[in-house]
């Protein structure tokens, strides 16, 4: 998604708290992790499992499980992103 490409780029230098549920891809997550290598965050809460640790800019790491067939039913994209801060 282009949200998550691009909001790496805006974030401030420390965020406490960051939840996003959003349908991406894999290569738009490292995209972000590498636009947001300056902010350091202390929880991130992502749904699908992937080594993100490596780095040691997360301290805590969690994840979701979920029934993805809600997310896949809808076929709107302007629902498939949502951002809560």
């Amino acid at each position: 998604s282009t949200l998550l490409k691009n909001l790496g780029q805006v974030l401030p230098y420390k965020l406490e708290h960051l939840c996003l549920i959003l349908l991406f891809n894999i290569n738009d997550l490292i995209i972000f992790l590498k636009n947001s290598q300056n902010t350091f965050i202390e929880k991130l809460l992502i749904g699908n499992i992937i080594n993100i640790i490596q780095n040691e800019r997360v301290r805590y790491l969690a994840f979701l499980e979920t029934d993805h067939k809600n997310y896949e039913e809808d076929d709107d994209e302007g629902n498939d992103e949502e951002l809560f801060f």
